[in-house]
């Protein structure tokens, strides 16, 4: 390693000689760097350089026996990050001396690139350990003495020379000692305490899923001097992948591929720092547990930017100088196509038989502008959506949008009644009830408006008319009846009073005693077996004997009970008709007192008071006889008199009718007209 570090400061300081300019031009970008995102990224860019390193070593079949493992630790104002991975080769020493000349390959993260350039900030000196190749130093401050004393120059560079280190700097650091596992170690001196504590902070807050994006598992080991370990790993189950902090968790999934970007535009976009024959893209989507709310952009580590869509998008984006947030521009932007297709092939995996409607919780919230960065993502997303089978009918079965209705209301208690009452073919047109679980109603809500126009005869997400909805699952069965009514009520209480007026008079959910449907309009609350006015039909008895049932009848669908107009059109209907003097049959005159048995007191009152000539009354000899060819049991005839007893009302018949029988004028003695007794005919 000392022939190499030698060579590469000599062919620097001649590279200097021959082009002067490059101190001045080689300044200039260590003070961009100083100045943008990567002045405070020490740590991301030493644990993204350890990961490439055990990356390559994985890729050329070289795994440590020590395991995949990084670890971080802050101690005595120093800062060491330890890696088991690659040694360092001289293209590599090459590139810590270099700058916009990172050679990337493969699933590298960016190994060795201006992030390196980021310690300069700590403002001390910077050593490398490495067990296969010796250490080397950068001594910013050296580095700048000499290239000033040798070029007459005040601004010149500060990590563009390196020397070669005594192997006893190792043995005299106790800290060194404990990471001898490593294969490189890089230890820099910080120098003030702003940046120690900024160091910490930056330790602390290392986000987790970083280590998401890997193609190898890895322990990642997190010291900022001042309590526990952070240590940090993800293990794979199945398709999910559990994301370990210390002692908590979180579940996650995570699809990725390669995509190769054709476009010539986009490449000639990228430049050669993102374009290669093919990159690396990956979707990870938090499934329970510790969330990211805010869907973001990250190139292998999180900017500022959101995706509108949940969960983490990775890919080699094309960044501001910050490196926290990406850019717009032809590369980005085929990158998010291509980053659509994978988001909108992976939802349907998403599904479960305990929760079908889950791939709506990866649907794009709104954007907030039409400008925003993610819009091409967004737009290429609902896109796709189009005709991709992702919405779970009632079935739990996953359809394309426009060949599913949606409920006449959006709440997952409603739709779930409704899915226990539909048959399987209902239930195959409508969304399932999980559809409507948290915020997914709102996206089904948005995209039936992004489908409308496209919209023709298909449902399309629309709503399906409420009349439908109940119709499909009304049924004359008595039990399923009930369980109609009652999801009746629900709706009911759902809806502002004036909606559920406009909606209940069409719902023909009511059975009849015929076994038939009828709405509110045309039912009525009626005894069995009573003639009914056109267009009026009785509910079936059965549903009137429950209190409760008979509750929604009357206050939630509103059906009417026979009032005493219609008590008068029936009964009207109901009595017997003098044809020539000659009676009625016995049937029919059974047939009215029967009816006229069942009327509520006030309509018998009013249609007796009304009618009393024209009714008859029976005998116990089995007559129907005029009022006053009758008598009641008592001062004339007793109930005992077997001679007489003909005479008398038919107990059987008129048990319970003294009140009616007095208002004929039935008594137990014989009318009186002035002062002749006029008997009974046949007494």
């Amino acid at each position: 390693m000392n022939e190499i570090v030698n060579q590469l400061r000599n062919s620097t300081l001649k590279a200097y000689e021959a082009r002067p300019t490059l101190l001045r031009e080689h300044y200039g970008i260590e003070q961009v760097v100083l100045a943008g995102g990567y002045g405070y990224r020490q740590v991301m860019e030493l644990v993204q350089n350890g990961v490439d390193a055990v990356l390559e070593a994985c890729e050329q079949g070289n795994p440590p026996a020590a395991g995949n493992r990084v670890q971080v630790i802050l101690r005595n104002s120093r800062l060491y990050v330890a890696n088991t991975g690659a040694p360092l080769s001289q293209e590599g020493l090459d590139a810590l001396l270099s700058s916009h000349s990172s050679p990337k390959r493969g699933n590298q993260i960016g190994r060795f690139g201006l992030g390196f350039k980021s310690l300069l900030r700590l403002g001390g000196r910077i050593d490398l350990f490495t067990q296969s190749s010796g250490t080397v130093r950068f001594d910013p401050e050296r580095c700048r003495r000499e290239l000033q004393e040798r070029f007459g120059v005040t601004e010149v560079p500060g990590l563009r020379l390196a020397w070669s280190l005594e192997e006893s700097e190792r043995t005299a650091d106790p800290v060194l000692v404990e990471l001898a596992w490593a294969e490189t170690v890089v230890r820099a001196e910080i120098k003030t305490s702003e940046m120690e504590d900024h160091i910490r902070r930056e330790i602390a807050a290392f986000p987790a899923e970083f280590l998401l994006f890997l193609p190898v598992t890895l322990v990642l080991e997190l010291d900022d001097g001042t309590g526990p370990v952070r240590e940090l790993r993800v293990e794979s189950n199945g398709e999910e992948r559990i994301l370990r902090v210390g002692t908590d968790l979180s579940r996650w999934r995570v699809v990725s591929r390669e995509v190769a970007i054709e476009d010539e535009r986009a490449r000639s976009d990228a430049t050669h720092i993102h374009a290669r024959d093919r990159v690396p893209l990956a979707w990870a989507i938090p499934l329970e547990g510790k969330r990211e709310e805010a869907g973001r952009f990250w190139a292998f580590f999180p900017t500022h930017t959101p995706t509108y869509l949940p969960g983490i998008l990775n890919a080699p984006w094309k960044l501001n100088s910050d490196r926290n947030a990406i850019i717009g521009g032809e590369w980005n932007t085929a990158l998010m196509r291509e980053a659509a297709r994978l988001i909108v092939e992976t939802l349907p995996t998403l599904s479960t038989p305990e929760d079908p409607g889950r791939p709506l919780d990866a649907f794009p919230r709104q954007l907030e502008r039409k400008d925003e960065l993610a819009a091409p993502l967004v737009e290429a997303v609902w896109t796709a959506l189009e005709s991709a089978a992702i919405v779970p009918d009632a079935t739990g079965k996953l359809r394309p949008a426009r060949d599913l209705w949606r409920h006449p209301r959006d709440e997952m208690e409603l739709a779930q009644k409704w899915q226990e009452l539909a048959p399987d073919e209902v239930k195959a047109k409508l969304v399932h009830p999980s559809c409507y679980r948290r915020q997914r109603g709102s996206r089904l809500e948005a995209w039936a408006q992004r489908l409308a126009d496209k919209r023709n005869e298909a449902p399309c997400l629309q709503k399906q008319n409420s009349t439908t909805w109940f119709v499909s699952v009304a049924s004359t069965h008595v039990e399923r009846a009930v369980q109609v009514l009652r999801l009746a009520e629900a709706y009911s209480k759902s809806c502002t009073s004036g909606e559920w007026a406009r909606v209940r008079p069409t719902l023909a959910i009511l059975p009849t005693e015929e076994n038939t449907l009828v709405t509110p309009e045309e039912a009525v609350l009626a005894p069995e077996k009573v003639p009914m006015p056109a267009g009026k039909y009785p509910v079936a008895s059965a549903l009137t004997k429950d209190p409760e049932v008979k509750r929604i009848l009357t206050e939630v669908m509103q059906v009417k009970v026979l009032d005493a107009n219609l008590w008068e059109w029936i009964l009207t209907q109901a009595l017997p008709v003098d044809i020539q003097n000659s009676s009625p049959s016995d049937e029919a005159w059974c047939a009215f007192w029967n009816l006229l048995h069942t009327a509520p007191e006030t309509a018998r009152r009013q249609f007796v008071h009304e009618h009393a000539a024209q009714i008859r009354v029976r005998r116990r000899d089995g007559k129907w006889v005029w009022p006053e060819d009758a008598l009641l049991p008592g001062r004339l005839v007793t109930a005992d008199d077997t001679v007489n007893e003909p005479v008398l009302i038919d107990p059987k018949m008129h048990n319970e009718d003294i009140s009616i029988l007095q208002k004929l004028g039935v008594s137990d003695l014989p009318s009186q007209e002035g002062e002749n007794w006029i008997y009974p005919t046949g007494w």
